[in-house]
């Protein structure tokens, strides 16, 4: 290569925008340091959020919880598939992940989150 340097700077700014574009999209539980969770509202912006960057997520509306509050479905697929219907034919394995639906246990949660956001 005639000029390492010019090599180095480009490699430098690509980390830098990788490592901008990770950041965007922090959890609420990665912000405190991992001391508090996110509350229903934070979940839900931050799903919304990946849906808006990505064509692997899907948000759904599937009635309500015991708590009166909207029941949501996250699809996600890696091979941009986010009828549900189309993964009866697909012969690759499928999730069902249920969170939170205990009080106090908002490990699962927090963990799908990032999974989801890495995908």
């Amino acid at each position: 290569m005639k000029n390492p340097i010019l090599s180095i700077n480009i490699l430098a700014f690509i980390l830098f925008l990788n490592n901008v574009n990770a950041q965007q999209l922090l959890t609420h539980y990665e912000k405190s340091n991992f001391l508090e969770s996110d509350a229903y509202a934070e979940v839900l912006d931050f799903y919304k959020s990946l849906e808006k960057k990505s064509n692997k997520v899907l948000i759904k509306e599937m009635g309500s919880t015991d708590a009166n509050m909207p029941l949501h479905l996250i699809l996600v697929s890696q091979d941009k598939i986010l009828n549900a219907e189309d993964w009866k034919n697909e012969s690759k394995i499928k999730i069902l992940i249920n969170n939170s639906i205990h009080p106090g246990e908002p490990d699962g949660m927090q963990a799908c989150m990032l999974l989801v956001r890495d995908i």
